[in-house]
């Protein structure tokens, strides 16, 4: 199955803004961040850049739907789903 990464913010410095990767069926939102992380060559356990995978300011969206309410790094990827990976930025 394909599923696309849309990436936003900062991120894009590191990662750019889209791309898609090829997962087997039944795959979770786990797999693709560690194929992610293994495919950009970015080792560091734990981080995307300088944002910590489960913490509060990385946003992640699975078709437009915080992981959060779904089944968070457990949930199920479909062949055509875009997951958006969206850092908060600090300020008002």
């Amino acid at each position: 199955m394909k599923v696309w990464v849309r990436v936003l913010g900062d991120l894009t410095e590191l990662f750019g803004d889209k791309v898609y990767f090829e997962l087997e069926d039944g795959s979770k939102l786990k797999d693709l961040i560690f194929k992610f992380k293994g495919k950009i060559g970015y080792p560091q356990g734990g981080f995307l850049g300088r944002y910590r995978i489960t913490g509060s300011n990385l946003v992640m969206l699975i078709n437009g739907r915080n992981i959060n309410s779904l089944g968070k790094f457990e949930t199920s990827l479909k062949d055509g789903d875009t997951v958006t990976l969206l850092p908060l930025a600090p300020g008002g």
